[in-house]
């Protein structure tokens, strides 16, 4: 679980990586056209050339053309959306866009983000360029939200460009990739994203072209584009090989995912398949720990004997000495799950260790034979259960030297005669009469018999009376 989650940090990572957008720098420049002189050419104003860079300066779909500087007017589009039409164009613009001048150059649309989705705008720009003339090559796309930590930074214009770099990454809610608006997929015209800030500031300087007290004269915009790169030549392919290594560090990844979802997969049905309660041939090994189960011999040599080819045995190695199956020598021992083992590795394995595959755990051993075997020991095991039982409850043994046993059938009779019987209402058991058969020699010596029917000089031929002190005998007749 720990590797999925390593690896679901590595694409996180990699996914912000790749969601930091080409951050362009623009440059402005304003110049005077005559509209009444077709034949006159356009003034520029070189005062006003500006470079302006901003981190939330986007570039969300480029073309080939777009690295490489191109100066492009500016024409107001609005919310770019489906109802927008050329009137509407040229109304925003003050008839600029009927210019002479203008069409002879390429443009660049503002519109404001917002009421339709980006992929609608775009649609609208292309339309009205190619209905119209408008030789529209890339639009921008300012933000309709505000955000007071937005910076720009406007410099005089120099032939050389610096870009700037920014310590921290730009935040997540003004991604152009993060925004719901932007479904756009592709694109034949570069498409870039601004902040509101700036996107508005040009707006203003769009409304600031046309002059009442003088209407022929128009002030016009002209946007310029630059990125960031070793060789400018190289262009689109450039961008193209940066990517690349964006995506073969997913394909890797995506190996090294399968490769571990594999081993995971493995690993689950290994633990599975024993705990599976439905299964006649599984095995629950937590009962059997560190008890040897070996598969008869018999069954054993009853197991298929193949040389390897492929589909003989799901495993194309053994598990056992991990050697590669040789395709028409190796001798191949199928088990009756499909898993195939080196016979010299198996046959130790089977008869002196388990009866499961060391691969899926599968039990070889037949049903019935797993059932008797299970049965003999329980069996087993109820009568050490029961033997210890006994030996709990059993009561101290009394030591052989301090007891005299009645040994022979006469002596009963004897003490049956010589005793009276004794009338009781209580049964006594055999473990009584057998504690109270059981009398000391130390107690029998200097006490006669009190029983009434003694009979004197009698003795018990069968016991003589110089027997070892433990082995005497019960007599009603005392010793001379």
């Amino acid at each position: 679980m720990r590797i999925y989650l390593l690896l679901l940090l590595l694409l996180v990572s990699i996914h912000d990586t790749m969601a930091d957008l080409p951050n362009p720098i623009f440059s402005e420049l304003a110049f005077i056209v005559n509209t009444t002189d077709i034949s006159s050419m356009y003034n520029i104003i070189y005062s006003t050339a500006i470079s302006v860079s901003c981190q939330d300066f986007q570039a969300v779909r480029l073309t080939s053309r777009e690295y490489t500087p191109t100066n492009r007017v500016l024409l107001n589009f609005g919310y770019g959306c489906q109802n927008t039409t050329i009137n509407n164009i040229h109304e925003m613009n003050y008839n600029s866009t009927n210019i002479t001048a203008i069409q002879n150059m390429e443009t660049i649309a503002l519109v404001k983000r917002g009421v339709c989705n980006w992929s609608e705008k775009i649609s609208v720009i292309n339309s009205l360029s190619d209905t119209n003339y408008l030789n529209i090559t890339a639009a921008f796309i300012y933000d309709n939200q505000t955000y007071d930590d937005v910076a720009i930074k406007t410099t005089l214009y120099q032939t050389s460009t610096t870009f700037p770099t920014y310590p921290t990454p730009l935040p997540i809610e003004r991604s152009a990739l993060n925004m719901t608006d932007n479904d756009l997929t592709e694109s034949r015209i570069g498409v870039y994203f601004v902040p509101y800030k700036y996107g508005n500031s040009l707006k203003s300087k769009l409304n600031s072209t046309y002059d009442a007290t003088n209407p022929a004269i128009r002030t016009l915009w002209s946007i310029t584009t630059y990125f960031p790169q070793d060789n400018p030549s190289e262009g689109f392919i450039g961008t193209i090989r940066g990517y690349l290594a964006y995506i073969i560090a997913l394909a890797a990844i995506f190996l090294i995912g399968i490769v571990f979802l594999r081993w995971w997969r493995i690993r689950r049905l290994r633990d599975e398949i024993p705990n599976d309660p439905n299964d006649t041939n599984a095995i629950h090994l937590s009962q059997r720990v560190h008890q040897p189960d070996p598969l008869p011999v018999d069954i054993v040599n009853a197991l298929p004997i193949k040389l390897y080819e492929p589909g003989v045995s799901k495993n194309i190695n053994c598990a056992i000495c991990l050697d590669d199956f040789v395709l028409g020598k190796s001798d191949v021992r199928i088990l009756p799950c499909g898993h195939g083992f080196c016979v010299l590795c198996i046959d130790p394995w089977l008869t002196q260790k388990s009866t499961v595959c060391p691969i899926c755990k599968w039990d070889c051993l037949p049903t019935d034979l797993r059932q008797e075997r299970e049965a003999q020991g329980s069996t087993s095991h109820s009568d050490v259960s029961n033997s210890n039982a006994q030996a709990i409850n059993m009561e101290p043994p009394v030591p052989e030297d301090s007891m005299t046993t009645v040994t022979q059938p006469n002596v009963n009779r004897e003490i049956h005669e010589a005793s009276p019987p004794v009338e009781t209402d209580q049964t006594v058991d055999s473990h009584t009469i057998g504690t109270a058969l059981s009398i000391s020699p130390r107690e029998n010596e200097g006490h006669e018999s009190t029983s009434t029917n003694e009979k004197p000089n009698e003795t018990d031929e069968t016991n003589p009376p110089n027997q070892r002190q433990g082995e005497g005998t019960f007599s009603n007749t005392t010793q001379p």
